[in-house]
C-alpha cells in the first residue's frame, strides 16, 4: 500500500490543479468554503482512476471554487474590523 505523501505526489502530478485548492492562507469566511472544495477535490482526486475527464473535473471544480470564493467576500470588503465604523 502507498503511503500518504507519496499518494499526494502522484496526485499532484496527474492534476496540478489541486494546488491551487489550498486554503489555510485565507481569512474567515472565505476560508470555510474554499476548506469544502479543497477537501471535495481531493477526495474526487484520490477515489476516481486517473483520466482526462478527471483532470477536466477538478479544472471545472477550481472554476465553481473561485466563483463560491467570491461570492463569500464581504461587501464593500470589510474583513471584520467593526472597530472602525463611527
Amino acid at each position: 500500500m502507498k503511503e500518504q505523501a507519496e499518494i499526494v505526489n502522484e496526485r499532484l502530478q496527474w492534476y496540478p490543479a489541486l494546488r491551487y485548492f489550498s486554503f489555510e492562507h485565507l481569512p474567515e469566511p472565505v476560508r470555510a468554503t474554499s476548506a469544502r472544495f479543497h477537501c471535495l477535490a481531493w477526495d474526487l482526486a484520490i477515489e476516481c482512476p486517473r483520466s482526462g475527464e478527471a483532470a477536466a473535473g477538478i479544472r471545472k471544480l477550481l472554476e465553481a471554487k473561485d466563483c463560491f470564493v467570491r461570492a463569500a467576500l464581504p461587501v464593500g470588503g470589510e474583513w471584520g474590523d467593526d472597530d472602525d465604523e463611527s
